[in-house]
């Protein structure tokens, strides 16, 4: 055996992995703040978070439209986010499923990210809130502001923020355990503010709520989040009467389906002069449905894909003018 040509090509080896580029991978610290200029590459920082932590990264660049990407120790995308910021800039709140190292990727939405950024970090102690229960958040110039509530599989609950300052406020719900977002509403409840109707929680465990404006602007205003248990409101061809434009502008239905079946759902007023919109959720990306303008009855058919059970929402758009609604379903003849 040629013991020196092993040890030149060993040598040969080292120097071309040497010359391979590496991308950084600065430690975060809460709190702190990072700049950087990326030239058609990507950066790199590490943290150590704790089952329960929640990050809030905030990614700015001038130059390129900014994401932000969060990896697990094996290399899996956990998070990520691309202009919940203002303008083109990430905003994420991530929420830690599981103990262990991160990677978070500074990168660009499209193309090859080139130019400088900023890249802030904090660790964030949300507010803690309970079922059935009410708790006041203090925004105090803050976008946006954070609580946490616990939740079991299959528990229905209304979620809905009034903002004591009349802003225009929007809410998402993040699930601990998947990291997904599950809910978000912008106006459902009075006036510009959010409401959620009769959302089924998919996992037991903590639910992460973030209240944020609906534009690029700082909360002035303290919020009152408001979290109660209700149930499913099944309906079917003996229908059900609601109001809508009172306390909330959208309801939300349950119908059972068997698959292949076709189904009308007709939705009739007393009025004439009203206009709402029904969207069905059977999974797709966007779901069938239709907006009426000045109609006093209205019938939309679906045909279901899978059998179980579907939602559906029937959405009004007249906040402070009341308005019975009847709905029904339909199971039409094979």
């Amino acid at each position: 055996m040629n013991y020196k040509r092993l040890l030149v090509a060993f040598l040969a080896l080292v120097l071309v992995l040497a010359a391979i580029p590496t991308l950084a991978q600065e430690t975060i610290v809460p709190g702190e703040i990072y700049t950087g200029t990326l030239e058609a590459s990507n950066a790199q920082y590490s943290f150590s978070a704790t089952a329960g932590d929640l990050f809030v990264f905030a990614l700015n660049s001038d130059d390129f439209d900014a994401k932000i990407e969060v990896y697990d120790s094996n290399g899996n995308l956990v998070a990520e986010d691309d202009d919940s910021g203002e303008g083109r800039n990430a905003l994420l709140a991530f929420p830690v499923a599981e103990g262990g190292d991160y990677i978070l990727r500074v990168t660009s939405w499209s193309g090859e990210p080139s130019g400088t950024y900023t890249l802030e970090a904090q660790q964030v102690t949300p507010v803690a809130a309970t079922v059935d229960g009410s708790v006041e958040l203090l925004a105090n110039g803050a976008n946006p502001v954070y609580a946490v509530f616990e939740g079991k599989a299959g528990d229905v609950v209304n979620i809905w923020a009034l903002s004591n300052n009349d802003e225009d406020t929007k809410i998402s719900i993040l699930s601990f355990n998947s990291g997904e977002q599950v809910a978000e509403d912008d106006d459902n409840g009075p006036g510009t503010n959010p409401y959620i109707r009769r959302l089924v929680l998919p996992h037991t465990g903590s639910y992460l709520v973030t209240v944020s404006p609906l534009f690029d602007r700082e909360l002035t205003g303290n919020i009152s989040l408001n979290i109660e248990t209700t149930e499913q409101l099944f309906v079917d061809e003996a229908g059900v009467t609601v109001t809508l434009g009172e306390l909330n502008e959208a309801e939300v239905f349950t119908m059972n389906t068997e698959s292949g079946a076709s189904y009308i759902i007709t939705i009739s007023s007393a009025s004439t002069d009203v206009s709402y919109r029904l969207e069905i959720r059977d999974g797709s990306l966007f779901g069938p449905g239709a907006s009426v303008n000045d109609i006093s009855l209205l019938g939309v058919g679906y045909t279901a894909t899978f059998g179980g059970e579907v939602e559906f929402v029937l959405d009004y758009s007249a906040y402070g003018s009341g308005n019975e609604f009847t709905v029904n379903v339909q199971k039409l003849s094979e």
